[in-house]
């Protein structure tokens, strides 16, 4: 409750020691860092130049993601204090980040140049960005399984067309679904019974 300062965006870290926030105290919108025992602030980012989106944890409360309105994604490393920047794209500001357990990738949506929603996954080391999801489909709120092998997201990709009874046209009701996307080849279906794959690894080793 800094006087004369709009403060948003409160975020328990998940270590519940520190409160992560957003503030423009200082004229421009940055990061704040909130210590749950002592009550001391720390200001994480400065200089920022322009109105941050959102915010998000990672699982070790080592690192926070944030967006803005640049369609940037940036990390800040809290234990030294370093900001670096993700991506950077002209098209479609990243929506919904969520970290990996292991804290080494996070997925999120962004809007392609055909208006569609795609997920991705980014890895935090090379910050290589890599599409999980095609750009044909609407998909968004991308979340990695616990186990990290897998992204369960939501898409609108069911077309099961009716005809309206006033406009007699298409009219496209109920596309969306909940879906999953296995991260590696290795990776089962979480859906094939245990006894349906080994017989298929039986016939691929046949």
């Amino acid at each position: 409750r800094t006087p004369g300062a709009h403060e948003r965006m409160a975020r328990w870290s998940p270590d519940a020691k520190s409160v992560a926030y957003v503030s423009d105290a200082t004229g421009e919108t940055e990061v704040y860092l909130r210590d749950v025992a002592t009550g001391k602030v720390s200001q994480l980012t400065k200089n920022n130049d322009t109105y941050i989106n959102s915010l998000t944890w990672s699982p070790d409360a080592k690192k926070l993601a944030y967006t803005d309105r640049k369609n940037r994604i940036k990390l800040i490393d809290v234990p030294s204090g370093n900001v670096t920047t993700l991506l950077e794209t002209p098209i479609g500001v990243a929506r919904g980040i969520n970290f990996s357990p292991d804290n080494n990738w996070i997925t999120y949506s962004r809007e392609g140049d055909n208006n569609f929603s795609m997920i991705y996954a980014l890895n935090l080391a090379d910050k290589k960005e890599i599409p999980i999801t095609d750009k044909w489909y609407s998909s968004y709120s991308p979340v990695f399984s616990t186990d990290g092998k897998y992204i369960v997201f939501t898409s609108a990709r069911d077309f099961n067309p009716t005809y309206g009874q006033l406009e007699w046209n298409h009219v496209y009701n109920n596309m969306g679904g909940v879906y999953i996307a296995l991260l590696s080849k290795d990776t089962p279906s979480p859906f094939i019974e245990k006894d349906s794959e080994a017989i298929t690894k039986d016939s691929d080793t046949a």
